[in-house]
């Protein structure tokens, strides 16, 4: 769905007026209609809805395997999670489930499908590679003595090397990044480490703007 479409959809969904749609665009970005704005300023207002409560619906074909059975397996989860991540950093530019596949199987494991991994052994292979890709986007997936808790979280590790990739050449503020978290996940992270769900949506709404700015180094 382009970002037209979905702050469209957001805007029905959360049942904002004509006149309250356009105000909110032009306090987010200085224009009125979304056909004036630049694809960042497009990825502003869909962060901004989301975090007044917009859930965009998932696509009936999520894992793109249409009219095949649903992947599964003892360590999908672990999988998936590090190929949407690589997906948020800009390394891979297909999401689906289909994809991972075709990347885990074709180049890491003997198995013939996902499912069929069920061992640590069969598992490290794909696992490794995966974390290999993303540490080389920048991901540092050390643990160092006296790390706050909050910094030794995957969700963490993966939108820290996400906002390094958005400030560009300049040195990262870790002030500024938690000021950045805090807008998108709605309150202080004062004290309240950020759960699984709310660091999925910092990195969700970090990928978009990543891949607004970076080309695909992964073309899979």
């Amino acid at each position: 769905m382009s970002a037209i479409r979905t702050i469209k959809t957001g805007i029905r969904q959360l049942g904002i007026a004509e006149d309250d749609e356009r105000n909110l665009y032009h306090r987010l970005t200085n224009e009125r209609s979304v056909r004036k704005m630049t694809p960042l300023q497009l990825l502003i207002v869909v962060d901004e809805l989301r975090r007044l409560g917009f859930k965009p619906k998932s696509g009936s074909n999520q894992g793109g395997r249409q009219g095949k059975p649903a992947l599964d397996g003892k360590y999908l989860g672990k999988l998936r999670s590090l190929w949407i991540a690589l997906y948020n950093l800009g390394v891979v530019k297909d999401r689906r489930d289909s994809a991972m596949e075709s990347f885990v199987l074709g180049r890491q494991v003997e198995v013939a499908a996902i499912r069929f991994i069920h061992t640590p052994g069969d598992a490290a292979a794909a696992i490794e590679a995966l974390k290999a890709m993303a540490a080389r986007a920048g991901v540092d997936w050390n643990n160092n003595a006296g790390q706050p808790k909050e910094m030794r979280a995957m969700g963490y590790k993966i939108a820290w090397a996400q906002w390094r990739k958005l400030v560009g050449g300049q040195e990262p503020i870790a002030g500024a990044f938690w000021l950045e978290v805090e807008q998108l996940v709605g309150r202080s992270v004062a004290g309240r480490p950020l759960d699984q769900d709310e660091w999925i949506s910092v990195m969700n709404a970090f990928g978009e703007r990543v891949r607004a700015c970076h080309t695909a180094e992964e073309p899979l």
